[in-house]
This record gives C-alpha cells, sequence and structure tokens, in this order.
C-alpha cells in the first residue's frame, strides 16, 4: 500500500482544511509572508511482509485528506502486489519528491525475486515545494452541485495572491478538478470497553468518534463520503458485568483531493523574476480502485451505496478525454487551469517574456507573435491556442494592467519572467 495525505492542525470551531474561516483566503497572503496551511504531509510506503492492506478506516475528515492512495493485495480481482520506492530530495529551502512503485508476484521468499530481479518501475507520485508557498486543498468536482457553498469545498483552481520576494505575485485564475482518483473501502469497527479503553460506553465512543475523526452528516456541516460514517454495533458485557462493544465504520467510497501549491524561489542568472513552482497538478489519472486494488472504471463503475451525503452512492464522473486513468505521472495530463504571474513595477516588459523551465533549460512559453493581447479571461480555457500556436500553451499579456502575464497549463509548471 502506498498513501499520501495531509495531515491537519486545525483551528479551534473551524471545518476548512487549513484551519481558516475564511473561504476566499484558500492560499492566503497577509502582510508580513505567504501562509502555509497548518497541515504536514503523511506519506505511507510500503508494508511489513508480503501483505496487502485495504484502506482500514478510510478517510478521517477531521485530521486528513487524502491526496493520493494506491494499493494491490492479489486478491478480490488485484493481480499483483506492489513494492514502492519513494525518494525525498533537499536542495536549500526546496524539496523535490519522486514515489516509484513496481508490480511484483512474490507471496513468499521461497518464490525467489521473480519480476523484482528487474523491476518495471513507474512514477506514481510527484510534487516540488519551497519553504515560502501558498497552499490550497482542491476539492473533486463530485461533490452535490447545491453543497458547494458550504464550508470550503473549493473545486475550482483559483488562489488569492501568493507574494514572490521581489514583489511580485502570481496565482491560479481558473479551471476545475474534473480529473481525480477514486477508492472504496472495508467496513471496520471500533472498540469500547468499560475500565480499560478511553470510550466506556457506545455514547462515549460515538462523542469521540465524531469529535476527533469523522464529520457527522448535518445540514451545515456535510460529510462527503458517506451518509453514516458511525453507526451503533455490538454492545454487550465481559465476564465481570463491565459493558463492552463496538461502533461500525460503514464501507464507503472516497474521492480524492489535490494539494496544490504555489512555490518560490529567487531568481537566478537565466531570470528576470522570481521562480514559481506550480504543484499537485498532475498526480491524478482519474484512477478508481477498489478496497483490495482492483481496477474499476470512474466513468461507468457506482461508488458503493451510501457514500454520498444524501444516502446514495456516488455517481460515475465524466473524465475529460486527455485523462489516462493510469498511475504513470510522466503520461498524465492533468486539467487544464489558468495561471496568473504578476511582476513588480521596475521589471521592463518590452524586454522581459514569460518562460517556463523545461529539461532544465529556460525556454519563452510562446513565441511573441503567440502571446494573446488580453486580460485572463476564464472562458479562455474552452478555447485552442490560434493559428500558427497550436505547438505552444496558451498565453497572454494583460497590458492594461501592466507587468501582468496568465498561462494556461494542463500539468506542474515552473515559469519566471526571461529576457526576449
Amino acid at each position: 500500500m502506498y498513501q499520501r495525505s495531509q495531515i491537519h492542525a486545525r483551528v479551534y470551531g473551524s471545518n476548512d482544511p487549513g484551519g481558516r474561516s475564511n473561504v476566499d483566503t484558500l492560499a492566503s497572503t497577509p502582510s508580513g509572508g505567504n501562509y502555509r496551511m497548518p497541515s504536514y504531509t503523511q506519506i505511507i510506503s510500503g508494508n511489513a511482509s508480503y501483505k496487502g492492506y485495504e484502506y482500514r478506516y478510510g478517510e478521517r475528515e477531521l485530521i486528513q485528506d487524502v491526496v493520493l492512495h494506491k494499493m494491490d493485495t492479489m486478491k478480490e480481482g488485484s493481480e499483483h502486489y506492489d513494492v514502492n520506492a519513494p525518494v525525498l530530495s533537499f536542495t536549500g529551502d526546496r524539496v523535490d519528491y519522486f514515489a516509484y512503485s513496481a508490480p511484483h508476484t512474490i507471496e513468499r521468499n521461497e518464490d525467489g525475486p521473480k519480476e523484482l530481479a528487474t523491476p518495471d518501475w513507474t512514477l506514481m507520485d510527484t510534487f516540488s515545494r519551497t519553504l515560502d508557498r501558498c497552499e490550497a486543498l482542491i476539492y473533486p468536482n463530485s461533490i452535490p452541485e447545491g453543497q458547494r457553498p458550504i464550508l470550503n469545498h473549493i473545486v475550482e483552481y483559483k488562489t488569492a495572491d501568493c507574494q514572490s520576494f521581489d514583489g511580485g505575485s502570481a496565482k491560479l485564475v481558473g479551471g476545475k478538478n474534473n480529473t481525480f482518483n477514486r477508492v472504496d473501502t472495508t467496513q471496520r469497527t471500533l472498540s469500547f470497553h468499560e475500565g480499560f479503553k478511553r470510550a466506556e460506553s457506545m455514547n462515549d465512543l460515538q462523542r469521540l468518534a465524531y469529535r476527533f475523526l469523522f464529520t457527522k452528516n448535518q445540514g451545515w456541516d456535510p460529510n462527503l463520503n458517506a451518509q453514516n460514517r458511525i453507526i451503533q454495533g455490538d454492545n454487550d458485557f465481559d465476564d465481570t458485568g463491565a459493558r463492552k462493544g463496538n461502533v461500525i465504520v460503514p464501507a464507503t467510497t472516497i474521492d480524492m483531493k489535490k494539494h496544490v501549491t504555489l512555490s518560490w524561489q529567487k531568481a537566478d542568472r537565466n531570470t528576470e523574476s522570481d521562480r514559481l513552482i506550480v504543484s499537485g497538478m498532475q498526480v491524478h489519472g482519474g484512477v478508481y480502485q477498489s478496497a483490495y486494488g482492483a481496477t474499476k472504471d470512474l466513468t461507468t463503475d457506482v461508488g458503493l451505496d451510501g457514500s454520498q451525503p444524501d444516502g446514495t452512492a456516488k455517481q460515475p464522473h465524466p473524465l475529460p478525454p486527455t485523462a489516462t486513468q493510469n498511475w504513470n505521472v510522466e503520461e498524465i495530463i492533468g486539467d487544464r487551469y489558468g495561471v496568473q504571474f504578476t511582476a513588480n513595477d521596475k521589471v521592463n516588459a518590452d524586454k522581459v517574456m514569460l518562460g517556463m523551465l523545461v529539461n532544465g533549460a529556460w525556454e519563452k512559453v510562446a513565441p511573441t507573435e503567440c502571446v494573446i493581447d488580453s486580460p485572463w479571461q476564464e472562458n479562455f480555457l474552452g478555447q485552442q491556442p490560434q493559428a500558427g500556436c497550436e505547438a505552444y500553451p496558451m498565453v497572454g499579456y494583460d497590458k492594461q494592467y501592466g507587468n501582468r502575464w496568465w498561462m494556461i497549463a494542463d500539468r506542474d509548471v515552473e515559469i519566471a519572467l526571461i529576457r526576449r
């Protein structure tokens, strides 16, 4: 099993993933610097012995948002196990993460190395970030329409301005999270035992579960993963007459979130501005797995019963034509999104253009004749580049504002202003 998630230190009284009360501050930048979510990244990679574990308790909404989950158990339709190899690479204040997986069918040491003699590695997860960054959790575009204004269930790639070192800024300005991964879970239980455990009754266990783990489904605070997150189970007595029993955590279907970061690094000798890293847009290919790792189809298969807030099942989701429905990050094409880049007043717009890092070298995003003379408009997302510019991302310059550029991307990018 492999899993990456965000574990939150929530502000008391807030159900927002970043512990904030204002949904307009997705990537808040108050005076004094950029704002990072009060959370840390949890990475689980591999298991002891040759085992395959299901999702156990699913997603604990009050503390955890799952970004990526991959598993294979050689049972219930899964055809192999996985071996995982993640690498964190630190350079100054920047970390680059690469997680690989390879399939194998080795159940015992006696089976020999088999496929792992020459592993078929696939890059299944990656991110890049720096200490100076802004963050947002972007929810999948499967949330019931009438529920979206509640709390911070934002499905669009939109953030507030994220300030650079040199006085510039950047933000995401459009696009929807239509390419996401989905997973089923299995039914589990949580137990209580009077005199032996912190929870000593059925009510006590439910109270603690809803206080620390799960969101109780209510009109003003809906649970995205199931109408009933916990239900009463066995209620008995031990030999001494003390109460013992459990509550049931029903099986459900969970849609992954995207942890999107806008990170800054200072200008280098090849750039005329600080460098912006947009990360988190490219790790979902539209994969749907059962609780044991069997392949399901997000576009046709219905989720488990009761996996929506109204008690119905999560429905099939239409993926964009670009969705690969596989795990290979190097092949994944993400949703189209807009990113806006604003330089400081000292930059001479006539001498620079928007550049992108490609294979370690800075290149112009598009030739000068392909740069659209217009402020950003969200309807650009549904358009294609003008004739003769099809080989390049759509890019524009907002001369009304001055020193402001924008581009449309469909993957993680690193951009900056470069000399013409």
